[in-house]
């Protein structure tokens, strides 16, 4: 395989990646924090929106796909207002909203590593 098949390949994969990344976050926003925003329970710990209106969405997302041990440690630092309450959005969301959750994390995950990849072996291919 040589490099221009590899930078091709690479850079369809970043933007699948990102296709789907949005694509899940745009689900995510429109079923899952909408119900968690009109709940008077919930509404107060979806976390703040940073740099983005519907920010919480990232915060629901994080909430239902990170591991619990990183959850954790981010609840005992200073930024932990941030961070959506894991255990209040578990009790009221079903399994799909939380599966969607899930998979709109790790996909955004996924999208950056794919995309950082790339870039790199570009950066060092240059």
């Amino acid at each position: 395989m040589s490099y221009s098949d590899f930078e091709t390949i690479g850079l369809y994969a970043s933007i699948t990646w990102q296709l789907l990344a949005w694509t899940l976050y745009f689900l995510l926003g429109l079923t899952t924090v909408r119900k968690l925003r009109r709940n008077p329970a919930t509404r107060d710990a979806l976390g703040i929106p940073i740099f983005i209106t519907g920010g919480e969405t990232g915060n629901v997302a994080q909430a239902c796909g990170c591991p619990v041990f990183l959850l954790r440690i981010s609840a005992r630092g200073p930024l932990r207002v941030l961070d959506a309450d894991r255990e209040l959005v578990f009790r009221h969301t079903t399994r799909l909203d939380r599966a969607l959750g899930f998979c709109c994390f790790w996909s955004w995950f996924a999208a950056g590593v794919v995309t950082m990849t790339v870039g790199t072996v570009h950066a060092i291919h240059e």
